[in-house]
């Protein structure tokens, strides 16, 4: 069996696996989105690039310093930590955009095809049952481990009710390296505030990326 085929006989077994896995960012960062596609936070920092970042300090302190396990290396864990893979989450409600919501209009999610980017035999992965900053989240490399994840947390409408909700909700699929705009299948955003801005920015570049306000993936 191939890889390929390994991976998808893997996500059909898991049938709560979503079909989209979401990226979020700030505004001010799609142009670069738009030029380089979605870079870790290791090599945003290593060309230099502006960054607008709504997380705190100490949260990606910890998370440079985590130590995870990478598909391809049999769930060793080498010298690869969080900031070497770009996070997604199974789901675009999470704690951290909760965390953001009286501010909804500047952020937007890129929501990624799931089975195109992961049966990718070249796209290496990780990805963890919880928060990455907390001690209580397990790392994996293995698409047989997804059922680790909670997947009652992850795809009810709230999490306050389950115990360690919180931390269970924001799990992500963690992509090593970067991620390729063409396993994008739409750009989403809050409200039209900046939506000519995007459009402009879309058409500068000439990506062909359906860009759409939905309020159902905001709080």
């Amino acid at each position: 069996m191939s890889l390929k085929s390994w991976r998808e006989q893997k996500l059909n077994e898991c049938k709560d696996f979503p079909s989209h896995l979401y990226y979020f960012a700030h505004k001010d960062n799609f142009e670069n989105i738009l030029k380089f596609g979605i870079l870790n936070k290791k090599e945003i920092k290593e060309r230099k690039l502006k960054y607008t970042s709504f997380a705190l300090e100490e949260v990606q302190d910890i998370r440079s310093e985590t130590k995870i396990p990478k598909s391809g290396l049999g769930g060793r864990i080498d010298n690869h930590d969080v900031h070497d893979f770009v996070p997604l989450y199974f789901t675009s409600k999470t704690p951290t955009l909760y965390a953001v919501k009286e501010d909804q209009e500047n952020f937007f999610f890129l929501k990624i095809n799931s089975r195109r980017i992961i049966t990718d035999e070249r796209i290496d992965f990780s990805f963890c049952n919880g928060n990455a900053a907390s001690s209580k989240t397990n790392y994996y490399s293995n698409l047989s481990k997804l059922n680790r994840i909670d997947w009652k947390i992850i795809h009810s409408k709230y999490w306050n009710e389950f115990e360690d909700g919180k931390r269970k909700r924001n799990s992500e699929f963690l992509i090593y390296g970067s991620v390729d705009l063409k396993y994008v299948d739409e750009i989403l955003l809050n409200s039209n505030r900046y939506y000519d801005d995007f459009v402009k920015l879309k058409e500068k570049y000439k990506n062909n990326i359906s860009i759409n306000i939905n309020k159902e993936y905001f709080f």
